[in-house]
C-alpha cells in the first residue's frame, strides 16, 4: 500500500509540474521505474557560421566582450 502511495504522488506531482528536467542518469533511471513521463529539455538551436576573408582595405576586429569591466 506504501507504495503503491508513492506511485501515485510521484505522478501527481509530475503531471503538476510545467517546466522541463534536468537530471542525472541515475535518477532518469529511478524516474524510469517510477513509470514517470519524461520531459526533457529541447537541444539548441544550432546555426552554422562561416568566417569569409574581409575585403581588401578592410579590418576585421573579433571581440566577445570577454574583457568588459576590466580594461587595460
Amino acid at each position: 500500500m506504501a507504495i503503491t502511495l508513492v506511485w501515485r504522488a510521484v505522478g501527481e506531482s509530475n503531471n503538476i509540474g510545467s517546466g522541463t528536467m534536468r537530471n542525472s542518469l541515475e535518477e532518469l533511471g529511478i524516474l524510469k521505474c517510477l513509470n514517470v513521463k519524461l520531459k526533457p529539455s529541447k537541444a539548441p538551436k544550432l546555426v552554422a557560421v562561416f568566417w569569409r576573408v574581409p575585403p581588401v582595405g578592410w579590418l576585421k576586429d573579433n571581440t566577445d566582450g570577454a574583457a568588459y569591466g576590466f580594461l587595460g
